[in-house]
């Protein structure tokens, strides 16, 4: 959507049974938006949400008529539901944050003092992670390690949702059409000026990610960025296959040599393994590279909206 001269600021969060903090959420960051900026826009969007927040996020909008509110059909996931309040925005700038109030909208305006000393296009929050679990530091820094490996784009470990874009940046990150989306990836993709602000999250409340959606999101994230898993099982593949025709060559040695060996079972064996192992993980790599092109040629939706409720 294109800028609006008269909104300085674009805020955008996505809800998933919000309720429990949502007014909190609104409180503290329409104060900390009125000392920094003299206009505003604040785009919920309510991806399936299965308790009360339709209701609350309307009652706000009632007493709030810079708030404007996207009611999706069901749950399409926070990356999608944040990109089609991307879409809907019109500020000079957008903020992005999670409205659970780990990530403090108080950030806004030390955020928006780094944007201007530095001249970033995106000031982004990286976490310090000093209050987390070893299990979440360690699974953490798993998938950023495993991520940047594969991929030609690298992120920033640790980074949160919580950035503060300009209009040309956000211009640029509404090019990208995929319908598997990992904002983070394409985030990084879209370029400019990007600079990291350490912060530290709170928490309150419990997460919406378990580790059946984490773990497809990391899947998602690596085979939308990176073919290095196609050119890293062609070359398993052939330290496979050279090492069991080794393991053939010196069976077909020792059997000539009269060495005691029950030779047709360790051929057979080592034949089998190689080609089903091989065989396995190449048809499950390519089927999800295969999904992932079908998918997108569909050409379908991000998401889909049912109601968009504005007073504007």
């Amino acid at each position: 959507m294109t800028t609006n001269n008269h909104v300085e600021i674009s805020v955008v969060t996505s809800l998933y049974n919000s309720s429990s903090h949502l007014v909190e959420f609104h409180e503290r960051l329409i104060k900390e938006i009125s000392q920094s900026y003299n206009s505003y826009e604040l785009i919920l969007v309510n991806d399936g949400s299965t308790d009360n927040t339709l209701e609350v996020a309307l009652t706000l909008l009632i007493n709030d008529a810079n708030i404007r509110l996207i009611d999706l059909t069901r749950n399409f996931g926070q990356h999608q539901a944040l990109m089609a309040g991307i879409k809907e925005s019109r500020g000079k700038v957008v903020l992005l944050l999670a409205c659970d109030l780990e990530e403090k909208p108080e950030w806004l305006t030390p955020f928006k003092q780094q944007m201007a000393h530095s001249k970033a296009d995106v000031v982004y929050g990286r976490h310090l992670k000093k209050n987390e679990t070893f299990l979440k530091k360690w699974s953490s820094s798993l998938f950023y390690k495993v991520f940047n490996h594969f991929s030609s784009v690298k992120l920033t470990p640790n980074i949160i949702l919580f950035r503060l874009m300009n209009r040309a940046y956000v211009e640029s990150l509404l090019k990208f059409n995929e319908t598997v989306l990992f904002l983070p990836g394409i985030m990084a993709m879209a370029g400019h000026k990007q600079i990291p602000f350490a912060v530290d999250k709170g928490y309150k409340g419990s997460s919406s990610y378990d580790i059946k959606r984490l773990v497809h999101m990391a899947i998602d994230a690596i085979t939308s960025f990176s073919t290095r898993p196609l050119t890293s099982l062609m070359a398993k593949g052939l330290i496979i296959f050279g090492l069991s025709f080794l393991v053939i060559v010196g069976l077909f040695v020792g059997y000539f040599m009269k060495v005691v060996l029950p030779f047709k079972y360790l051929f057979m064996l080592s034949s089998i393994w190689a080609a089903c192992g091989l065989i396995l993980s190449g048809m499950s790599i390519v089927g999800l590279y295969a999904s992932r092109a079908l998918i997108e040629s569909k050409r379908r939706p991000q998401v889909i909206i049912r109601n968009i409720y504005s007073d504007k």
